[in-house]
């Protein structure tokens, strides 16, 4: 079998390699066949796995890092380890020690440190390296220090930001700032795709009917918060006439609402029947 390269230049026929390559009887190509007709060009945020938006990210629900537990967490291929201290209170570090590159997700909390498993070397949750048992109460050196990272807790959540500091917690929903919510779990799924893609996902009414088969017309309103860090969209329409929407309209009325409060690209907090009551 033959393998096949494809020529980007106008009238430029295909060609055949010399060289043959076969799969069980199935001819295959290049991964890049199409790189130079059809090139995969990632924004520069949007969609860029080489970019970590600064945000908060859900690293665990809260009742996984329990009191003197460690746990890893991988962001953006980077490994970090997570763990509670004594005082009660997540940090996040760095997941490999400075010295010989151990895992600290096997090590142990001790205090509000987390101490590495090979050498015994601890950290504070700022990084610093606080014991080197061999230096026999000698200064450590300030290189054997790991980067630290804010955490926040919200939501039933562990959240973690890729700084060591975060300029606000994590968002809240529109209209229940500081309040107190009750919260439950649903299972967790995978997508083969970038987190944007399932974002833009909630604010793509088109989709709905090329996709879901549900025709509903909907206007879009959109509010950019002050501090540049969030936007709020709001999705407005007629329910339809149909069979299951006459059933919807006793429920809720002719309209329907639902808002997307967006966060530094990586938190939606969906709000469905925006401003509607049941049965009213």
């Amino acid at each position: 079998m033959s393998k096949t390269e494809m020529s980007s230049k106008p009238g430029a026929t295909s060609t055949s390699s010399a060289n043959e390559t076969s799969l069980q009887g199935a001819s295959f190509v290049r991964h890049d066949q199409n790189a130079r007709t059809q090139p995969y060009k990632p924004g520069r945020v949007f969609g860029n796995w080489d970019v970590i938006a600064k945000g908060w990210y859900a690293a665990c629900p809260i009742d996984d890092l329990r009191r003197g537990s460690v746990k890893p967490f991988e962001l953006y291929g980077q490994r970090l380890v997570l763990f509670r201290g004594d005082d009660g209170k997540a940090r996040a570090l760095d997941a490999f020690c400075p010295h010989m590159g151990t895992d600290l997700a096997i090590g142990t909390v001790v205090g509000n440190s987390l101490q590495c498993f090979f050498h015994h070397w601890r950290f504070g949750g700022d990084g610093a390296c606080v014991d080197i048992p061999c230096q026999k109460g000698g200064r450590t050196p300030a290189r054997a220090s790991l980067a630290s990272y804010a955490t926040c807790e919200k939501y039933g959540y562990v959240w973690v930001w890729p700084e060591a500091t975060a300029p606000e917690p994590v968002a809240d929903f529109e209209g229940l700032e500081g309040e107190d919510l009750v919260y439950a779990f649903g299972e967790p799924f995978d997508r083969t795709c970038h987190h944007h893609v399932c974002m833009i996902n909630g604010l793509d009414p088109q989709h709905l009917a090329t996709v879901h088969d549900i025709h509903v017309t909907m206007d879009v309103q959109i509010a950019e918060g002050s501090n540049g860090r969030i936007v709020d969209f709001v999705l407005e329409g007629e329910i339809p006439n149909s069979l299951p929407g006459r059933a919807l309209q006793e429920a809720i009325g002719d309209r329907y609402r639902y808002g997307m409060r967006y966060a530094d690209g990586c938190v939606g907090l969906l709000t469905t029947m925006k401003g509607l009551r049941l049965g009213g």
